[in-house]
């Protein structure tokens, strides 16, 4: 089939080429000739040959029934619609109006086919006029058969933006202007309608409402007309529009629009807003818990006060008391013979009526999850959680604790020892294992092996470390950790010592002091190169540098000097110190070269050490027989590995007589003894007349030397 849109009073017209196409009528779809398929609905759809339904479908809307009777078209013995009225000579009306009376027509489109068994003639053309305004000439076109006694008049129309109420088509078959009457034939006759949304009087071709019939809004949301819901208002674009949400109605979409309220909220009619109700009242006059007018749904309504109250206990009631209870507050135990909710007396939330069915604890007393009790004090390996009011188990290497991490311990099981609030299997360096307290005790000595159970330069270490000479962590004021071989490394890359836990730098030095096992020197080595000080002599460099104590001990004749990184004393006779004494510098005299902005003021490891001189041999000469008419002469001639330091102490003592002698002579060789002594000498002489003839005597030596080495003779 071919088709060609004309324009005819402005409109657009269909016009077809053949007369026996037509388009198919599916209500709400498809493309019906430029109306909108959403919108447009098939009101008729006869095409021959006609059927029952087509005849009553079509008595719907047609003004008379002349035309709606089956009849053969003579030309070609076809069922069309006729009737033996249905002439040239009368008007065909066809009226549609919408079923609901607020559903306007925003466009149609009509078409028909009538024939007629004449003669063709082309000036005969049908008329339409719809709504009273004719539509003729160009909307309809007349055709003859091939003989010439055939005729058919074919009209086509599409017409929008028309928003009626109704549509009333009158078609004048032919024209009217045929001498004789000839019987017409409906071939075929098709109606589409675009209608608005109801309670629309005017849309567009979407149907999206232009104007909304009186009484009725345009709702954006649905883009229909309704009237506007009691929670909403109209406004200045005639449309519904939501009220703020705590309004029941309003005039407006502010807070201060409302003219009433929902439900929980008062209005103030000052200030036009709603107010929210207290939490227990359903209804109010005001926000106060004293302003209820009703209660939410659980709680029990006091007329008199106008409040909503439940004992504290219930979570629901049906009266004030605590026996009133309908449901409980979380925590408590609802006893239903009573109406109350209760627990035992050690729990603040329960879930029975025990002390073993506490969920959590009443203030003084922590909450024992094995056994559901709340106690005042837990089990040992336990910590009062203060926060969670709850008892929580210590870390499994704590004995007892104040938190759940390892570094909360108080005590620990044995073979483990506290420090630092942890409990380890070997103390650090510098402390020293207690067997009795299960502690880490600082230690006194902290140079001697039971205070360092590490390799040297370690803090701490595993027994597996220990061999191996690693660590676990290091000192860090003056030690860093050496990841690739867990060893504690000097901060100060001079100081390459493992003497000690920290070594020399910066502020910081450790000393290792050593008595000379072959001269009477002590050799200070603090392990970095030092600034020199400036002395007037050797004698004023130790005054400069040691405290008065160590310079008793020194001896105020020795003498200093700095070394690269040692202090050497050159010990005189009048020195005194010996292995294990402790010497003190004065803090803030001594620099290291590469610390130069800071003086040394920390001083570890200050006690003497003695390199070993070996075993001390002292000679002594003397008459193993002596007359009694000579003196009893005895000297020391020799002593070797002294390191040429001698006597720290010598004593001289009688220790056996053999022979007759009286009290007075025993006394006087003790008093000569006791002499010798105290002047620390190392010769001996007795007078003959103190020892009576025939006797033998015994004297011994006894000895300490400066090396800490002692002896008898």
């Amino acid at each position: 089939m071919q088709k060609e849109f004309i324009q005819f009073n402005k409109q657009i017209v269909l016009k077809y080429i053949y007369a026996d196409s037509y388009n198919p009528c599916q209500p709400g779809q498809g493309n019906y000739m430029g109306l909108n398929p959403k919108f447009t609905y098939c009101i008729l759809n006869y095409v021959e040959p006609a059927q029952q339904s087509d005849i009553d479908s079509m008595k719907k809307y047609f003004s008379d029934m002349n035309c709606l009777n089956q009849n053969v078209f003579p030309y070609n013995n076809l069922q069309y619609l006729s009737g033996n009225s249905c002439t040239t000579n009368n008007d065909i009306t066809i009226k549609y109006t919408p079923s609901n009376q607020n559903t306007i027509i925003y466009g149609f489109y009509i078409y028909f086919i009538i024939s007629v068994n004449m003669t063709s003639n082309q000036n005969l053309q049908s008329i339409i006029e719809i709504n009273k305004v004719p539509y003729q000439s160009a909307s309809g076109y007349y055709y003859a058969g091939y003989d010439q006694n055939y005729s058919f008049n074919v009209n086509g129309l599409l017409k929008q933006q028309q928003n009626v109420d109704s549509l009333t088509f009158k078609i004048t078959p032919f024209n009217k202007n045929i001498e004789k009457q000839y019987q017409i034939y409906i071939q075929q006759i098709i109606l589409y309608v675009q209608l608005c949304y109801i309670n629309c009087q005017q849309c567009d071709e979407n149907s999206v409402c232009l104007q909304c019939f009186s009484g009725y809004y345009y709702q954006q949301n649905t883009n229909q007309c309704l009237p506007c819901d009691s929670n909403q208002f109209v406004n200045q674009f005639n449309q519904c529009q939501s009220c703020d949400p705590a309004c029941k109605t309003c005039n407006g979409p502010n807070p201060n629009n409302c003219l009433s309220c929902n439900i929980g909220l008062y209005y103030n009619q000052a200030t036009k807003t709603c107010i929210i109700c207290d939490p227990t009242c359903n209804t109010c006059d005001g926000p106060n818990p004293t302003n209820c007018l009703s209660c939410s749904p659980g709680f029990y309504y006091n007329q008199a006060t106008k409040t909503c109250i439940c004992d504290p206990t219930c979570k629901t009631c049906d009266g004030p008391n605590p026996t009133n209870c309908l449901s409980c507050s979380p925590g408590l135990y609802y006893n239903q013979t009573t109406k109350s909710c209760i627990c035992d007396a050690t729990c603040k939330t329960c879930d029975g009526l025990s002390q073993n069915n506490c969920l959590s604890c009443s203030s003084g007393l922590y909450y024992q999850q094995a056994t559901s009790q709340c106690v005042k004090s837990c089990n040992k390996n336990q910590f009062p959680n203060e926060l969670l009011q709850q008892c929580q188990a210590c870390d499994n290497t704590c004995a007892s604790c104040d938190g759940n991490n390892s570094n909360n311990c108080l005590s620990c099981y044995p073979n483990s020892f506290l420090y630092n609030k942890n409990c380890v299997n070997i103390c650090p360096n510098g402390f020293q294992s207690n067997f009795t307290t299960l502690t880490c005790d600082p230690c006194q000595n902290y140079w001697s092996l039971q205070c360092n159970p590490c390799y040297a330069n370690c803090k701490q270490c595993d027994q597996s470390q220990i061999q191996n000479e690693q660590c676990q962590t290091c000192y860090n004021e003056t030690r860093q950790i050496d990841v690739s071989s867990n060893r504690c490394l000097c901060k100060n890359q001079n100081d390459q010592r493992n003497i000690f836990y920290q070594c020399s730098y910066e502020n910081i030095a450790v000393i290792d002091a050593k008595l000379s096992s072959t001269s009477p020197q002590l050799s200070i080595d603090l392990g970095s190169p030092l600034m020199n000080i400036i002395s007037n002599t050797p004698q004023s460099l130790c005054s400069q540098i040691f405290d008065e104590a160590t310079l008793g001990i020194l001896g105020l004749d020795s003498q200093c000097e700095i070394n690269k990184n040692k202090i050497l004393v050159n010990l005189s006779d009048s020195s005194t110190i010996m292995e294990n004494n402790s010497i003190n510098f004065l803090p803030n005299k001594l620099q290291f070269i590469d610390y130069t902005d800071t003086f040394i003021n920390t001083f570890y490891r200050n006690i003497t050490f003695q390199d070993s001189p070996g075993v001390p041999q002292l000679q002594f000469s003397y008459n193993h027989i002596e007359n009694s008419c000579n003196s009893i002469n005895i000297t020391l001639y020799s002593i070797q590995n002294d390191a040429g330091r001698k006597f720290m102490s010598l004593n001289w003592t009688l220790n056996q007589i053999v022979g007759s002698i009286s009290n007075e002579q025993q006394e006087s060789i003790k008093e000569i003894l006791l002499k010798a002594s105290q002047n620390k000498n190392t010769s001996l002489i007795i007078d003959p007349k103190f020892l009576p003839p025939n006797i033998n005597i015994t004297i011994q030596f006894n000895y300490l030397l400066k090396i800490n080495q002692t002896g008898t003779q």
